[in-house]
């Protein structure tokens, strides 16, 4: 067995692949495995893979969807054949120091925790980069896990890229295993919320790590992509459904009204007038989620002005209309990546 297993899905990512692919090779930590999952890549990102497979082939995994079906599917295929005790998700326009693993298993080690997470810093393309300490502002909730530390950390900016798994905890869960929604993008939105809740012990070293390319081509740059959100937002009110989430059912909605708001701003009134059907049929959905999202504790807490704005400046029926949050909180919650 391995100690920690990469796992990189792949879509037209031939500018930075390498990059990826040689920062995780030169983790200080042995017995590293490094997973690759094309998503049917048009570009040479098959060739690159394949390059490395053969000069790597004790380090390197490689496997090709038979269809493109966004990054949660082939995270979730990379979850099933890795080897490792742990798994760390990379994207593949990103990077990792070359210590990350070494580092972020022997805390996990000596921790027993389920879950470690350090810093990332955002890298963008003009050279600028901007330094994120993970749970700044909720570092008291770290450690071992409550319901109330759960949902603390739940409505603070968290994010699952700069995190070890426990393979195992993900695995087993009480027999719900922690997997991505397939087919949508923003799926790791739902991977988080639930990894989260299910972590019996979620601990935080103090170092940056993980470097986030905002990578102005990405897919989740799209506006359309946008809309994906209320997908997302449509799986977590069917996982607050479920008899095993129940006890959290409030912050779970929550976390499906931000993304509710944020499809909202970044991607239904953008393309309210280009794209006048499918800003409907999202808003549509968004409508009928309102009477659900409305019952939860913490929706009052996303109240603002926002309804007033909508109104008067893009002329947007009412019904149509959610109580959630200012841009300025969806902005520091959701990135537009």
């Amino acid at each position: 067995m391995k100690k920690v297993s990469i796992i990189i899905p792949v879509f037209n990512a031939e500018k930075f692949l390498e990059r990826c692919i040689h920062s995780c090779l030169s983790q200080t930590l042995d017995e590293v495995e490094i997973i690759l999952i094309d998503d049917c890549s048009t570009d040479s990102s098959q060739a690159l893979m394949k390059k490395f497979a053969l000069k790597y082939p004790e380090k390197i995994k490689i496997l090709f969807q038979k269809e493109n079906q966004k990054q949660g599917t082939a995270r979730n295929a990379g979850l099933d054949i890795a080897n490792g005790e742990y798994v760390l998700f990379v994207d593949s326009d990103d990077w990792i120091e070359k210590q990350s693993c070494e580092k972020l298993y022997y805390e996990a080690e000596n921790t027993l925790a389920d879950i470690v997470c350090g810093n990332y810093d955002l890298v963008y393309t003009d050279g600028r980069c901007e330094l994120v300490d993970v749970y700044c502002n909720a570092k008291d909730e770290l450690g071992n896990m409550t319901k109330l530390k759960r949902e603390k950390l739940l409505r603070q900016p968290g994010y699952f890229w700069c995190k070890l798994y426990r393979k195992e905890f993900l695995n087993s869960n009480a027999g719900k295993p922690i997997r991505f929604p397939e087919k949508m993008l923003y799926e790791d939105s739902a991977f988080h919320t639930l990894a989260t809740l299910a972590s019996k012990k979620t601990v935080k070293i103090d170092y940056t790590f993980y470097h986030y390319f905002q990578n102005d081509c990405s897919t989740v740059h799209r506006i359309e992509a946008q809309l994906d959100k209320v997908k997302v937002a449509d799986f977590l009110i069917q996982i607050a459904r479920e008899k095993f989430y129940l006890e959290y059912k409030d912050i779970i909605l929550y976390k499906a009204a931000i993304l509710c708001g944020a499809a909202l701003l970044y991607g239904c009134i953008p393309l309210f007038e280009c794209q006048k059907e499918k800003s409907l049929m999202a808003l549509s959905q968004i409508r009928k989620n309102t009477r659900i999202l409305r019952g939860g504790e913490y929706y009052g807490d996303l109240t603002s002005d926002m309804v007033k704005n909508l109104e008067l400046n893009y002329k947007l029926p009412r019904i149509f209309i959610l109580k959630l949050t200012a841009k300025k909180y969806i902005q520091h919650h959701i990135p537009k990546r």
